[in-house]
């Protein structure tokens, strides 16, 4: 009887755990290749096919690992294919599947730039608010560890909307943390071009020549703040 039972025991011990072991495990260095092979596609040259084959190689990783970097790359290859919605639906996933904290800042600032991008092209202000929200709750996170992007970024934003007086306050906000950014200079000189703030304008104009001497849009600008 004891020996019966301590039998019918691990026959059941077995079950569970071949039933629990039985299904695909997640190779996390399978999908790493994957997601490496899927960044290689993507360059200053890519296009819609270059687009494809790195979204093939995603979806590769994603059947092995469910990881926040790879739903947030697929989403933005679908942005780039025209997958709009599923595009964004994704970020919202990658939002939800634990990334770190300074991956999930990324993570959102990708949105944020996608939504603008669509947001400029279809004249969607709607798109282009959830943005500017997202790099404002960007600019005071701790995580996101280049916040004078989020500042220029909104500024941009706002240039699209045509608030001025806004864009100059965003980019000297960036300005304060990241002296030397060079668009944060470019982008204050046009503002202030078209703010009639010459003086400003000029002394912007000036700094980006002094960082990039070779800096065609600064050339072309001081040319018409020249005559």
């Amino acid at each position: 009887m004891i020996i019966n039972y301590i039998f019918k025991y691990l026959v059941m011990i077995l079950m569970v755990l071949f039933f629990s072991s039985c299904g695909k495990k997640a190779n996390q260095q399978l999908a790493q290749s994957y997601y490496k092979m899927s960044l290689l596609e993507l360059n200053d040259f890519s296009n819609q096919n270059s687009y494809r084959k790195s979204l093939e190689y995603i979806n590769k990783a994603l059947v092995q690992h469910e990881k926040a970097e790879y739903l947030a790359l697929k989403a933005t290859l679908l942005l780039k294919l025209n997958y709009k919605d599923e595009g964004l639906n994704f970020f919202d996933k990658a939002l939800l599947a634990n990334p770190t904290s300074q991956v999930k800042a990324d993570i959102l600032n990708n949105k944020a730039c996608l939504l603008a991008q669509i947001a400029m092209k279809e004249n969607d202000i709607k798109k282009l608010d959830q943005a500017i929200d997202i790099w404002f709750s960007l600019q005071n996170d701790k995580n996101y560890l280049t916040p004078e992007v989020a500042f220029v970024n909104s500024g941009k934003a706002y240039f699209y909307k045509k608030d001025y007086q806004k864009v100059k306050e965003l980019l000297l906000a960036a300005l304060k943390l990241s002296p030397g950014y060079l668009d944060a200079h470019y982008y204050l000189a046009y503002d202030a071009f078209i703010l009639k703030d010459f003086s400003l304008a000029t002394k912007e104009i000036q700094t980006v020549l002094y960082l990039e001497p070779n800096h065609e849009g600064a050339k072309e600008l001081l040319k018409f703040l020249q005559n």
